[in-house]
C-alpha cells in the first residue's frame, strides 16, 4: 500500500480456460492488484478511454468497516491456494459477493470509492452533477 503496508503477499496471476491473463489493476493511489478477466470485464471498460484508463462499470458496493486489524484467508494463491489479507483499522471490506469478500484499506478506499445510496445516487452533489444523476426526492441523497 502507499503507506507501506502490505495486505497479500504471494499472490499469483492465473490464466483462465480461454487463455485470458488476470488484468493487473493499479489503484489511485498505486495500490496494484490482479483481477481475473472474468471479473475485469463486469467491472470496468475493455476499450481504454482518452484518460488511459478503464472506466468502471461495476456499479455500486457495499462494504462494512472494519475498527481493529483483520486478517482472513483469500483464495488468490497458486491453483487457488489461500494467502492472507490483512486490513488494518478503519479499512473496509467489500461485502458485495459473499463469495468474494475482500479488504480495502481506509485511505485508498476514501481515494477510489464515494457514498452513494442502494441505487447508485451519489451523495455528493458534485459527483451527482458529473455523472449526470438527478434527485428525485430527499430519499434519493440520503447515502446507505
Amino acid at each position: 500500500m502507499k503507506d507501506g503496508h502490505v495486505e497479500v503477499s504471494d499472490v499469483a496471476v492465473k490464466v483462465d480456460a480461454n487463455g485470458n491473463p488476470d488484468w493487473i489493476v493499479t489503484n489511485p493511489d498505486g495500490e496494484r492488484y490482479a483481477v481475473p478477466h472474468d471479473k475485469f470485464i463486469k467491472k470496468y471498460e475493455l476499450e481504454v478511454g482518452e484518460d488511459g484508463k478503464h472506466a468502471p462499470i461495476g456499479g455500486p458496493i457495499q462494504a462494512v468497516q472494519v475498527f481493529e486489524d483483520v486478517s482472513f484467508d483469500v483464495p488468490w494463491g497458486e491453483n487457488g491456494a489461500p494467502v492472507e489479507m490483512t486490513i488494518k483499522a478503519g479499512g473496509y471490506l467489500n461485502v458485495t459477493n459473499i463469495r468474494d469478500i475482500y479488504g480495502i484499506q481506509e485511505e485508498e478506499f476514501n481515494n477510489t470509492y464515494a457514498l452513494c445510496n442502494k441505487n447508485g445516487v451519489f451523495k455528493d452533489e458534485e459527483l451527482r452533477k458529473a455523472f449526470g444523476q438527478k434527485v428525485a426526492s430527499e430519499q434519493d441523497q440520503e447515502a446507505e
